[in-house]
């Protein structure tokens, strides 16, 4: 079968090559890169996000922490800050 070109990008995606690697668009398909997953900036490879590409050990960036992870984190820093100016204000306070 002859090469076809990708619906995302133009490049020209081989018909055994389910994704383009230009792009990461699945071939045939005008959906884009599945959800959940990724496009590796150094060879094209389509990975689920939040990993390293499996063909070249890139990590990818794409990936971001969930709103629960990040709130938490904030909540962690806030809850340390405020310990600490209790003690700062504790210390200050405290009689010679």
């Amino acid at each position: 079968m002859a090469p076809s070109t990708c619906s995302g990008c133009g490049k020209e995606v081989d018909d055994q090559t389910p994704f383009c690697l230009n792009c990461g668009r699945p071939a045939g398909s005008q959906s884009g890169i599945p959800e959940g997953s990724a496009v590796c900036p150094v060879c094209g490879m389509v990975a689920p996000r939040s990993s390293a590409c499996p063909a070249c050990g890139t990590k990818l960036t794409g990936s971001s922490p969930s709103p629960q992870k990040a709130r938490t984190s904030v909540l962690i820093a806030i809850a340390i800050c405020l310990m600490a100016a209790a003690l700062m204000g504790q210390a200050l306070c405290a009689k010679p």
